[in-house]
């Protein structure tokens, strides 16, 4: 009888332990990008992921095959093959009321810094005309809904190129807990 109620306790005690601990990120990435801007709008966002030095750890033991501390070809496809549904969907991209729903990304690439640290650099398409973009603020966030990624915006790393019929300007907000970088298009005067 003792054994049996030991056994249930434990079995609560664990059940309330194990709750906090699978709410918490598992992952950290800093973000920083640049908003890519057309002589039309707002082309395409180039983005960059500094993955955390346990999770860089990770991703190296299993993709580098060869141990050579950088990607090949083969070995990007298989983390892109992998990771491309997590990117897309955790990418919110909106303006007005309209949104982008990020079904593909392009240009992907991972590098190792330092040789510890994994960087994911991939570019999210736009294509949003200036004449859609007129008086509305873009609004961009990366959320993870399960909440095992962490995203840090590195504020001082995002950009806006330079064009010569348009301007781009960015701010920061914090939107449902999670910071967005909030960018509007100015058409420069003749």
């Amino acid at each position: 009888m003792h054994s049996n109620r030991a056994i249930l306790i434990s079995l609560i005690f664990i059940s309330f332990i194990s709750i906090p601990v699978s709410s918490h990120p598992h992952m950290f990435i800093n973000i920083a990008m640049k908003l890519m801007l057309s002589d039309t709008g707002l082309l395409c966002i180039h983005t960059y992921w500094e993955v955390d030095e346990m999770n860089s750890a990770i991703i190296l033991d299993y993709y580098d095959n060869n141990n050579n501390g950088r990607f090949e070809k083969n070995e990007l496809v298989q983390i892109l093959k992998i990771t491309l549904p997590s990117i897309c969907d955790v990418i919110n991209i909106s303006y007005g009321l309209e949104s982008i729903e990020t079904e593909e990304i392009k240009k992907f690439n991972a590098v190792v810094k330092n040789k510890e640290t994994v960087i994911y650099s991939f570019v999210i398409p736009c294509n949003i005309h200036i004449k859609e973009l007129t008086d509305k603020e873009v609004v961009i966030m990366f959320q993870d809904p399960t909440m095992y990624i962490a995203f840090d915006l590195k504020k001082d790393l995002i950009q806006v190129s330079h064009n010569n019929n348009i301007e781009g300007l960015f701010s920061f907000r914090t939107i449902d807990y999670t910071e967005a970088v909030v960018f509007r298009l100015i058409k420069k005067k003749e």
